[in-house]
């Protein structure tokens, strides 16, 4: 009974099960109806991984179980049984029933058209157990809070193969990440990373290594953190169809002291001497065929070389570099480790340090205590050439024994020849003629001769036994010859003298092994006068060309390294799109004086090959020096095609840069962008989230009842102006993180906002505890209100009475007098204070009715009433002196009180006159 059934690419499965392989020979395996998870837990427990291929990634998926199924997989033995599948593959769990309908075990089963194999699960209790989910998920948050790296699986691949230290150095400050492997740090443009919080670890490169084996990986995600496992996730896919989520923790290396640390961190060395060379990819190829041990700096010649050295006896093999300018303080000989080749790529950086000797901020040398010779071809030897395969013959003729190999003359011409183990003679063809000895000239060494590489073989001698003997290697391309590597073949003197007559009589003593005689030269006609005319006019020509080409090359090159320079400082800090684009414009001026330097030597090539190929058939001499020409012409061609080369990946770097700047750019006004909308939209809806929390509150709190929600939400929003701009900052930073908005599917940074609003603010009482407070400090003020007596009320009446006052008072009441005529329109002005009350008319124009009711009121004049007063007080003096014997004294006194009353008022009329005045 099948109890889970699924389709899915083979290759996919196949690359799953190898890389647990690398780490577990069993794995555990849980199918749902939500897909199949691989876990794992390796021995040291050090690596533990989930790897996830949900239900909708399979071709074909069919759970039929009733509930999860978990199964212990012999890993090992399904991979032994992989390779007989192809495309698509079955893979299926049914109930095995071996003894019994009741008895059974679950089957692994994989099927392929009619082919079916069956594999034995394993009890899944008998399989160490895989790491919690909880806990996985809890160390992998804590990774991806320090530093994430995304880096393509062909250049984590490298980084893993040329790693010389059994530890991946990780670190991360500054928006800088460093990525090291004891070889070389990675650039900047060869991965993306995002620092988060400054970090530091070491990992374990062994356990990273299966990584490099996922061929259905396109790039990795790696995140670190101080002191925790480093989280690395991947998708794994077939052609462009996503199939399955890998997901690893690797547990770091902690080291137990700072000076451990630093073993294994990039080293920042100070030169005092430094360059920076480009190597031409043939050159980087040969050096790696002779795996030199030692370097030669020649700061005199401009030459730098790659040499491979027989210890303490003598120098075998080597490749020069030529025309390397800015040597100056470098010259010597250095010992190097014996994997010098592995530092060599087509860019390098040569420091010096005292004695010590650098490749890429890496010690790989010191200063030799004895120098070697190293012998160079000379225009003054001999030089014989031979296709490399009919050399490569010869010596696997003579089975590389010196001695057995030969440069002789066979009375006609130079040949090579090679005795073999039968003392057999093997010769080669004619190398050089006309020579009319008949001797052996020299026996070269080659016990220490490399496999040839290359087209052609020149081997460079002079006729003295035991003077050099150098045999240069090249590869023929386009129309120029490219000198490879050179071997040194000097015999010892006595040896080289014994080995000649030990070969003399092999080879010239046995009359069968004499060359067939050639036919004599055809005799040359001479060469026409036009023609050696304008061959030696090309030859003239070439002198004052070669040396204008040289200044101009040497111009070229060192604006190439000025411009180098610039690109380098450029590179470490945060440059302008303008700095950029000026640096492009710079390298792209000079691409172009190198491209016409090309074109003019390019046509006067064309102009030697036409009269080489006209003066050849009459002088040989001239022939010759033609052909000298253009090979000349070939290797500066190619030179300055090399440097034409290097200055547009230049270019191409700087482009690269330049498109960098600009994501930059974007991807700033993008947050820009997001940071307007965040903040927009958070000032909307936390206003609406507010108000509606408030509504749904403040009914809980009698006080506040009779309060608009606007009005509260104003006083929430003055007291706690602090704590909104903490809400906001924190919001607008989450959604704006496209981490967060891509971890919880926000589709826009609005949504995003409204969502973390509610989330957030949510868990904060905030809002509760300010209206507890408010209704608490509303209800003790209600509490003192009622204490205090009631205020008094301003009628619309008062105010017109009081206008009516103020009025009759301009007018020279005083105030108690026209308190007293008011008393006599109170009815009318209350008529009218009822009329404003019931909206009949408007206040203003009552109180104009007042003032012009005020305007009928008279007053006596001042004057006339201080000639009443004076009257009534002769009067009243004539009646106290008739009536004075009968007046009591009491009323005497009476009296003179009410008169001093009356000159007070007379008193203070003359003072209104006087004001009136």
């Amino acid at each position: 009974m099948k109890l889970f059934e699924g389709v899915i690419e083979k290759d996919i499965l196949k690359d799953i099960l190898s890389f647990i392989g690398s780490f577990v020979s069993e794995a555990r395996v849980k199918i749902s109806d939500e897909g199949a998870t691989f876990c794992f837990v390796n021995p040291e427990n050090t690596v533990a991984s989930y790897i996830t291929i949900p239900w909708h990634c399979w071709d074909y998926y069919d759970f039929k179980a009733e509930e999860e199924l978990e199964i212990g997989l012999d890993v090992r033995r399904t991979l032994e049984i992989l390779p007989v599948f192809e495309g698509l593959i079955t893979v299926a769990i049914e109930k095995d029933y071996k003894l019994n309908k009741e008895t059974f075990t679950l089957a692994f089963l994989l099927k392929n058209g009619n082919l079916t194999y069956v594999i034995a699960t394993i009890d899944p209790k008998a399989i160490r157990k895989c790491m919690p989910e909880k806990a996985f998920n809890e160390v992998k948050e804590k990774a991806q809070s320090g530093t994430k790296i995304v880096i393509e699986s062909k250049i984590l691949k490298e980084l893993i193969k040329t790693a010389k230290q059994d530890l991946l150095y990780l670190e991360s400050h500054d928006n800088e990440v460093i990525v090291y492997n004891g070889y070389r740090e990675l650039e900047p443009l060869e991965f993306e990373g995002v620092v988060y919080n400054p970090s530091r670890a070491l990992y374990q490169i062994r356990y990273l290594k299966p990584l490099t084996e996922l061929k259905t990986a396109e790039e990795f995600e790696i995140y670190f953190a101080t002191e925790t496992p480093c989280y690395i996730t991947t998708v794994l896919k077939h052609i462009t169809r996503e199939y399955a989520i890998l997901e690893m923790l690797v547990a770091p290396y902690i080291p137990s002291e700072e000076k451990e640390w630093q073993e294994f961190a990039p080293k920042r060395v100070e030169y005092e001497h430094v360059i920076t060379i480009n190597i031409p990819k043939d050159l980087v190829r040969a050096i790696k065929h002779i795996k030199p041990n030692a370097i030669y700096i020649d700061e005199n010649n401009n030459e730098i070389y790659f040499v491979y050295v027989i210890p303490k006896i003598r120098t075998s093999s080597y490749v020069v570099l030529k025309d390397i300018r800015g040597l100056w303080g470098m010259q010597g000989f250095y010992e190097c480790v014996h994997n010098l080749a592995e530092f060599i790529s087509e860019e390098i950086t040569i420091g010096i340090v005292g004695d010590k000797l650098y490749i890429n901020d890496i010690e790989v040398g010191s200063k030799a205590t004895e120098n070697f010779e190293v012998y160079k071809p000379s225009p003054s030897y001999n030089k014989i050439s031979i296709p490399l395969e009919d050399f490569k013959n010869l010596i696997s003729a003579c089975g590389g024994e010196t001695g057995r190999f030969a440069i002789i003359a066979d009375g006609k011409c130079i040949r090579l020849v090679a005795i073999t183990p039968e003392d057999e003679v093997v010769l080669s063809h004619c190398l050089f003629s006309p020579y009319e000895e008949k001797k052996i000239i020299r026996v070269p060494y080659i016990e220490t001769l490399p496999r040839g590489i290359g087209d052609i073989v020149n081997i460079y001698y002079q006729g003295d036994l035991g003077s050099p003997i150098i045999f240069e290697y090249i590869k023929r391309k386009k129309r120029e010859e490219i000198p490879l590597f050179y071997y040194n073949a000097t015999p010892h003197p006595e040896m080289e003298k014994e080995r000649i007559e030990e070969l003399e009589k092999i080879i010239f003593k046995k009359p069968e092994m004499v060359m067939k005689e050639e036919k004599p030269p055809e005799e040359i006609p001479p060469a026409p006068k036009e023609i050696v005319e304008e061959a030696d006019k090309v030859i003239s020509e070439w002198d004052s060309l070669k040396k204008a080409f040289e200044d101009s090359y040497v111009t070229a090159r060192d604006l190439y390294y000025k411009l180098l320079r610039q690109f380098e400082e450029i590179k470490k800090k945060k440059p302008t799109p303008e700095e950029v684009e000026k640096l492009i414009n710079d390298f792209s001026s000079l691409g172009e004086i190198i491209s016409k330097q090309i074109s003019t030597l390019a046509d006067f090539d064309n102009r030697v090959i036409k009269v080489q190929s006209e003066i050849c058939k009459y002088d040989r001499n001239r022939c010759e020096k033609l052909k000298e020409i253009h090979e000349e012409i070939r290797k500066k061609v190619e030179d300055a095609e090399t440097m034409l080369e290097t200055v547009k990946k230049r270019i191409k770097d700087i482009e690269a840069l330049m498109k960098t700047l600009e994501e930059i750019n974007v991807e700033k006004e993008m947050a820009r962008k997001w940071i307007e909308e965040a903040e927009t939209s958070f000032d909307k809806y936390f206003e609406e989230y507010v108000k509606s929390v408030i509504a749904e509150l403040k009914d809980k709190y009698d006080v506040l009842r009779s309060y608009s929600v606007d009005k509260l939400f104003e006083m929430f929003k003055k007291e706690h102006a602090k704590d909104i701009e903490e809400f906001k900052y924190q919001i607008v930073a989450e959604c704006t993180s496209p981490e967060i908005l891509e971890a919880y599917h926000y589709d826009t940074v609005e949504s995003c906002v409204k969502h973390r609003i509610g989330l957030i603010v949510g868990k904060s009482p905030i809002i509760q505890e300010f209206l507890e407070k408010l209704a608490k400090k509303l209800e003790k003020e209600e509490k003192a209100e009622e204490i205090k007596p009631p205020k008094e009320v301003i009628t619309v009446f008062d105010k017109l009475m009081d206008t009516f006052i103020v009025q009759l008072m301009l007018k020279g009441f005083r105030e108690d007098e026209a308190r007293e005529v008011a008393k006599q329109y109170e009815t009318e002005i209350r008529d009218l204070a009822e009329k404003v009350e019931k909206g009949k008319i408007r206040q203003l124009k009552a109180m104009l009715k007042v003032i012009e009711l005020s305007r009928k009121v008279k007053k006596t004049p001042v004057l006339k009433k201080i000639e009443e007063s004076y009257e009534w007080i002769k009067r009243r003096l004539s009646e106290i002196e008739r009536e004075l014997p009968r007046i009591p004294p009491e009323y005497i006194d009476a009296e003179l009180e009410e008169l001093d009353n009356i000159i007070k008022s007379i008193d203070q009329s003359i003072e209104e006159l006087r004001r009136l005045r």
